[in-house]
């Protein structure tokens, strides 16, 4: 009886197997158009593929290698430009604080001049003007 069971469990696998293996559908493809690059337009089914070389897909990583090297580039330069831009404000900045100041020590130093030499205006602070020291 055991051997009936295992002779039966064995065909019916088999059976089973060789019916999933015929169900499945071979994929048909039709190759619509050569073109002269290498390239095939390739139909399956009702969908529709462009094939290429090995060659033209490692051109095309290249290429968007390529891209993306050179778009992290120009963040960097705006980057850098921004900062440059930065500094130019701030350094024109800088001077114009100087040159008052300078302006500032130029009258101090006349008015102790003038301390010396009476004949010499004397130092007389502007309260119009805006000074910082």
């Amino acid at each position: 009886m055991k051997i009936y069971k295992l002779l039966f469990l064995i065909v019916s696998l088999i059976l089973i197997n060789s019916e999933i293996i015929l169900s499945q559908e071979n994929a048909q493809c039709e190759i619509i158009k050569k073109y002269p690059n290498g390239c095939l337009l390739v139909q399956t089914g009702n969908k529709t593929y462009l094939a290429i070389t090995e060659t033209m897909e490692k051109d095309m990583l290249k290429i968007k290698r390529d891209l993306l090297d050179a778009e992290m580039q120009m963040v960097l330069k705006d980057s850098l430009l921004a900062n440059f831009d930065k500094t130019i404000a701030w350094y024109d900045v800088t001077a114009k604080n100087m040159k008052q100041y300078i302006a500032e020590l130029e009258a101090v130093l006349t008015g102790y001049k003038g301390l010396l030499n009476p004949t010499l205006p004397h130092y007389t602070a502007n309260p119009n003007k805006n000074s910082r020291w």
